[in-house]
């Protein structure tokens, strides 16, 4: 059993780290898909999918889908689950953007590189959720 300090700390890194994660996904979908569609982001979809797809109805559905699950991570509901979809899904994305446009590791706003980060964050609050977890558990018995 951890003591309670090291107890609070860790719940309280984990929910700022989702908190984080949760805004970046929502952020992410919100502004440059639904209320200002990127120019360059519809080129990347139409370089990586067959021709002749509704490719900016597609970033409408992807940015709606990136909200949804942005809420999703804040409630905090399913934590380690969301987590874990969190960082598949910046690993999936970078490397399929990877695949598809190479230069992406050095655009000007810091391309793909930025994934790293959040990749790591939402492996951070995987691995911590279960010690979060147990340690809410030990207070209620």
């Amino acid at each position: 059993m951890l003591p309670p300090e090291v107890t609070s700390r860790l719940r309280l890194a984990c929910t700022v780290t989702r908190v984080g994660l949760g805004l970046t996904w929502f952020l992410e979908g919100l502004l440059p898909k639904l209320l200002h569609p990127s120019p360059e982001q519809v080129e990347l979809l139409a370089r990586g999918l067959p021709a002749g797809l509704p490719f900016e109805a597609m970033l409408t559905v992807l940015g709606a889908l990136q909200c949804l699950f942005g809420l999703w991570l804040l409630t905090g509901h399913a934590q380690r689950l969301t987590a874990g979809l969190s960082t598949l899904g910046v690993v999936a994305a970078t490397i399929i953007l990877t695949m598809v446009s190479p230069d992406a590791w050095t655009h000007y706003l810091g391309g793909v590189v930025k994934n790293l980060i959040f990749a790591a964050a939402g492996a951070g609050v995987w691995l911590l959720d279960p010690l979060v977890s147990l340690s809410k558990q030990e207070r209620v018995t």
